[in-house]
C-alpha cells in the first residue's frame, strides 16, 4: 500500500539522519565535527578530529544506517521499489539531516550499507574498481565520485537487478557527484591534495 512506502520513506530519512560523527567525536574527544578539520560530517573526518575510535564508530554505524532502512524493506515491504526508496532516502538523510539545518555528510559509508544490503555482489565488484581508481588518479574523492557515477550503475547491470534498483544507483550516483562538487572543483584547480606522491 502507498502509506507503507510513505513510512518507508519517513523511516529511511529519518535513521539516515543521524550524524554519528558528531556523536562519536564528542563523546570520545569532545570535538565537534562541524568546526574541525575538514568540516565535513563524515567518517574521515571523524577520525581527523576525533581519533580513531570516533572515525572508527563513525564508519560502522554510517554503514549500518544505510544497510538498516534497506533490510527494513527486505522484510517488511520487500519489492525491488522499496529497496531502492530505502536505500536512496537513507543516504540522502545522511546528506541533508533536517535537525542539523539540511548540512550533512557526502554519503560515502551509507551508500556502501545501502548496496551492501541490496547486493552484496555490487560492493564486491565496486571495491576492488575502485581502489583501482584510486591507485591511479591518487585521489580519494575522484575515485569515490567515478564509482558512484559510473561504476555501480554499472554493475547494477551487470547483475541484471530490477530497474527500481538502477534508478537508485543513478540517484545515489548523482547525489554524490553533487556533494563532492567543491572537492571535483579542488582537483580541477590543482588545489586538492594526492594520498600519496609518486617519486
Amino acid at each position: 500500500m502507498w502509506y507503507e512506502y510513505l513510512l518507508l520513506i519517513v523511516i529511511s530519512y529519518a535513521v539516515g539522519s543521524v550524524p554519528y560523527s558528531l556523536i562519536f567525536s564528542r563523546m570520545f574527544s569532545h570535538v565537534d565535527v562541524r568546526q574541525a578539520g575538514t568540516k565535513n560530517l563524515g567518517a574521515t573526518n571523524a577520525m581527523i578530529s576525533g581519533g580513531i575510535r570516533a572515525g572508527f564508530f563513525t564508519l560502522v554505524f554510517d554503514v549500518a544506517k544505510g544497510y538498516g532502512p534497506v533490510f527494513l524493506a527486505q522484510i517488511w515491504i520487500g519489492t525491488p521499489l522499496a529497496l531502492a526508496l530505502a536505500a536512496v532516502f537513507a543516504v540522502v538523510g545522511h546528506d541533508f539531516p533536517f535537525y542539523l539545518r539540511f548540512k550533512g555528510g557526502k554519503g560515502v559509508a551509507s551508500s556502501a550499507g545501502a548496496f551492501l544490503a541490496i547486493e552484496p555482489l555490487v560492493v564486491m565488484i565496486c571495491l576492488p574498481i575502485w581502489l583501482g581508481i584510486l591507485l591511479a588518479t591518487r585521489y580519494f574523492i575522484l575515485s569515490t565520485v567515478l564509482t558512484f557515477l559510473f561504476i555501480v550503475p554499472a554493475a547494477v547491470i551487470l547483475l541484471r537487478l530490477d530497474p527500481a534498483i538502477l534508478a537508485a544507483a543513478v540517484a545515489i550516483g548523482l547525489l554524490s557527484l553533487f556533494q563532492h562538487r567543491n572537492d571535483l572543483k579542488r582537483i580541477i584547480e590543482g588545489k586538492e591534495p594526492v594520498i600519496f606522491k609518486i617519486r
